[in-house]
């Protein structure tokens, strides 16, 4: 899946490198690749290009996925995925 927004916590509540920046789907950490992290992207947001990939996806009940950021002290979870 590919997420593709910008955020103003971005710009200021994440490591420069985006290393910080996780996502899990029912307690499980999903593998991801940041496609594109500008934190400066403008003056009040930064931009993230991220592939997540998701184990199942329903045809009937919502998925539903967290992105995780805002610790200092994490590691980078990222894994380069194969399209």
């Amino acid at each position: 899946m590919l997420i593709s927004f910008l955020d103003k916590d971005l710009r200021y509540d994440v490591q420069s490198d985006g290393d910080d920046i996780a996502f899990a789907m029912n307690g499980q950490w999903l593998d991801h690749q940041l496609e594109l992290f500008d934190q400066t992207y403008s003056g009040t947001q930064a931009q993230l290009i991220a592939w997540v990939k998701i184990p199942f996806l329903s045809t009937v009940l919502d998925t539903n996925i967290t992105m995780y950021y805002g610790n200092f002290s994490m590691g980078s979870r990222q894994r380069i995925l194969d399209m």
